[in-house]
């Protein structure tokens, strides 16, 4: 399925969530197959948002970190934005919204993985 990087970049919090959970063994198996596929996707958007970092930024030699100087700070994030629109194919299961009914996750987390649920009626 064709998904933006944004989508992948904001659902982290809530498929961490989501994985976390004691789940059926299939089901279990499914969302960490979609985890695991996700986490390669946020690796690779991370090593983008570190090189950007780079770019605009200068190295604490004594911390060896790196921060996006303050006159950088409205380019790098011009620059991440534009990034996050980018669509990418991941291969990924949807699950019916019913599936996730042992688990509590409030609407914003919903939203956040909506690219995992199959989309009809709730």
């Amino acid at each position: 399925m064709k998904v933006k990087l944004r989508k992948l970049w904001d659902s982290q919090k809530a498929i961490m969530k989501v994985a976390s959970k004691d789940l059926p063994i299939k089901l279990a198996y499914w969302v960490g197959r979609d985890v695991d596929r996700v986490e390669r996707e946020l690796r690779d958007i991370n090593k983008s948002r570190v090189e950007l970092v780079k770019k605009f930024g200068k190295e604490d030699e004594k911390k060896k970190t790196w921060t996006v100087t303050p006159e950088n700070a409205e380019v790098f994030e011009k620059e991440f934005e534009a990034f996050l629109e980018t669509e990418v194919e991941v291969d990924i299961k949807q699950f019916e919204i019913e599936e996730f009914s042992s688990i509590q996750l409030s609407g914003e987390e919903c939203n956040a993985i909506n690219f995992m649920l199959k989309q009809g009626e709730i």
